[in-house]
């Protein structure tokens, strides 16, 4: 039993593909729209007349333009104001109500180093019925929308038997 013990953390390690060493690939879309779209939209998004310094980081040309240099974080005038110490130089404004976290701090600096690429808006998801009722049809839909949907949505198509959702839960 204690044997047992031993190599559970390692079975759990190797179920999981968690390998040292192995570096995350930052989604724009998923991880870094949501914090500028939180933290600096407001003041360097589309909003001309709300623009400030005309800097905008909505979009990809006016961020690697002026405040981004893909694939150097530390020599990109974002992150240098996301770390600055400095009141009157650090981003978002220290009287500000936005602020970053530890955590949003690493995801943009990783984000730029892996090259600070910009996803499209993804509106163009293919279309499903609006009363499909096929879970396989939700599953394979969902799968190409968002690809972390993928193994979740797997595990259950692999359900034996023919499952439908209620139409209920597909009218909403």
């Amino acid at each position: 039993m204690i044997r047992f013990l031993y190599l559970l953390p390692i079975s759990i390690v190797s179920i999981l593909g968690i390998s040292q060493g192995e570096e995350r690939v930052v989604s724009y879309n998923r991880e870094v729209r949501p914090i500028l779209s939180e933290n600096c939209f407001t003041c360097h998004g589309f909003d001309k007349d709300k623009r400030e310094a005309d800097l905008r980081l909505d979009t990809e040309k006016g961020a690697k333009e002026s405040a981004i240099v893909a694939g150097n974080a530390k020599a990109s005038e974002l992150f240098k104001r996301i770390v600055s110490r400095d009141p009157d130089e650090v981003m978002p404004p220290a009287d500000s109500i936005y602020k970053l976290t530890p955590s949003q701090v690493e995801t943009l600096q990783l984000w730029i180093d892996q090259g600070a690429k910009y996803e499209e808006k993804r509106f163009d998801y293919p279309p499903l019925g609006p009363h499909s009722t096929d879970l396989t049809a939700c599953a394979d839909h969902l799968s190409q929308v968002d690809p972390p949907y993928r193994y979740p949505l797997a595990a259950m198509t692999r359900l034996k038997g023919s499952m439908k959702l209620s139409h209920r839960a597909t009218s909403r």
